[in-house]
């Protein structure tokens, strides 16, 4: 399966994932199956607030479906979050990386 790409995204603390400033990401997100890797919160003077989170995010080319828990682009299937196989578009079982 062909992840695609990686995007990172370095953001302080102030910027909610849900507020305007984080919008080109949130469209980026929306616009291919994707999923939350790694996430880190760290001190960094240097930004709002005085801290800011290291995240990386794997995108897909095509969907995984019920393969790998995600954050699907399919406008009928917002989140393949379920271990039930029929509520993702692939008729195989969820599996928990962790």
């Amino acid at each position: 399966m062909d992840t695609g790409d990686i995007l990172g995204v370095y953001r302080s603390v102030v910027v909610r994932e849900d507020g305007p400033l984080f919008v080109e990401v949130r469209r980026l997100l929306a616009a291919r199956c994707s999923v939350k890797g790694i996430s880190e919160w760290h001190d960094d003077e240097d930004m709002a607030g005085g801290r800011a989170e290291n995240a990386t995010y794997v995108l897909w080319n095509e969907c995984p479906g019920a393969r790998i828990v995600h954050d699907c682009m399919d406008a009928f299937v917002p989140q393949c979050r379920s271990t039930e196989p029929t509520d993702c578009p692939d008729s195989e079982q969820v599996s928990d990386p962790a």
